[in-house]
């Protein structure tokens, strides 16, 4: 049975490494998922996830609630997330840069510039959804726990997503249609 967020955040205030390790671990995921909602596709990736973990774990002694620890370091990450749109205009995400995945699943291919375009236009709730289902790979109850909400509030997050993205990739996928159209004239 592991233990719960609360009980490692206790041993890991009292110096237990080993508990420290863990918490990590279990949130590595929810901290990507967290920066490239807010930042989509980015070459600093990697470095914001890092600084995240960094000032949560420094942090570690200031969070009141035990319970809360996922919360409380994915609000973290999402401010780092922020205050680099603030420092460095949102150009700086370059669509064709592929993330490296939370976990060696699936990578999005290189050209798919539309799709991640798409993605970016989502609100940050949404984008995270889809992060943690699609690239985390994680199942609705997981994803619930999470982000601290329910498996049907993930189910309509994970909906509103797909909805809004066929929308948006709807005008493309007409483009593409009609050169194929013209193409076999």
């Amino acid at each position: 049975m592991s233990s719960s967020d609360g009980d490692l955040v206790v041993r890991a205030q009292a110096g237990d490494r080993s508990a420290l390790a863990s918490l990590v671990t279990r949130h590595v995921g929810s901290v990507r998922a967290c920066v490239l909602a807010v930042l989509g596709p980015t070459s600093d990736l990697d470095d914001l996830v890092q600084e995240a973990l960094v000032r949560g774990v420094d942090g570690l002694s200031s969070l009141r609630d035990p319970d809360r620890f996922g919360p409380w370091l994915r609000g973290i990450a999402r401010h780092l997330s922020v205050d680099r749109i603030r420092r460095k205009p949102p150009a700086m995400a370059h669509l064709d840069a592929v993330p490296e995945p939370a976990a060696p699943i699936l990578e999005p291919p290189e050209d798919h510039a539309d799709l991640w375009q798409a993605i970016g236009t989502l609100s940050e709730t949404l984008r995270e959804a889809l992060h943690l289902f699609y690239v985390a790979r994680l199942g609705y109850a997981e994803i619930g726990e999470r982000l601290g909400i329910t498996t049907a509030a993930v189910n309509q997050r994970l909906t509103r997503a797909r909805s809004q993205l066929r929308e948006r990739l709807a005008p493309l996928e007409e483009r593409v249609g009609d050169e194929g159209v013209e193409d076999a004239r």
